[in-house]
């Protein structure tokens, strides 16, 4: 009687499990993000799940300046058993000034299978392989100190209540930033017009 079993290992490249940053809405400069590779699954009586050495990294700068895109992987992962093992990638919330982090999981499926020659092969599926950051600014005017407008009256006395003037939000982003619904009216007071809007 012959006993077949598969052994020895197969190798996954890093390059296999790569994944692609993008940042969007400035130039990459010295803005820094962290990955963390995690094993969800493995076959039966595989414990722990094979992982790369490095299950972190730290994406620096763009692989490709001109569209703003570095690809990164986490190292060739080594796999002793047949079967199919399932892996999640994930972006670290960081500390980037007006960056919007993102919440995208991608997702890596290797199975691996026997070869009929003693050994084993793996094939690799990639999906959601994509994160993307956006990057905008913007200022609190009224923790800067509010709308300050003065009006000058040149020939006589500026009287209370002689001249209105209306405060309409562009939109409702602009109107919820500045706390108005709809327009305000200011009215002057008697010697400048001061409000916060």
């Amino acid at each position: 009687t012959n006993t077949y079993e598969a052994s020895g290992t197969v190798d996954v490249p890093g390059t296999d499990s790569y994944r692609t940053k993008k940042l969007i809405g400035k130039t990459w400069n010295e803005d820094t993000f962290k990955f963390v590779i995690t094993g969800k699954s493995a076959p039966e009586g595989v414990d722990p799940i094979p992982m790369p050495e490095q299950t972190e990294v730290t994406v620096d700068k763009a692989t490709d300046a001109d569209n703003n895109i570095a690809n990164f992987g986490f190292g060739k992962i080594t796999f002793h058993a047949p079967g199919e093992y399932l892996y999640e990638v994930r972006e670290q919330e960081g500390d980037n000034q007006g960056i919007t982090y993102s919440k995208n999981v991608a997702e890596i499926k290797v199975t691996v299978t026997d070869n009929l020659n003693g050994g084993c092969t793996a094939t690799v599926e990639k999906s959601n392989t994509v994160f993307e950051n956006n990057y905008h600014a913007e200022l609190d005017y009224m923790a800067k100190g509010g709308l300050d407008l003065t009006k000058n009256l040149t020939g006589r006395d500026l009287e209370k209540g002689q001249f209105e003037f209306t405060v309409t939000p562009k939109d409702d982003s602009s109107a919820e930033k500045a706390g108005i619904e709809g327009a305000k009216v200011i009215q002057t007071d008697a010697a400048s017009m001061n409000a916060e809007a």
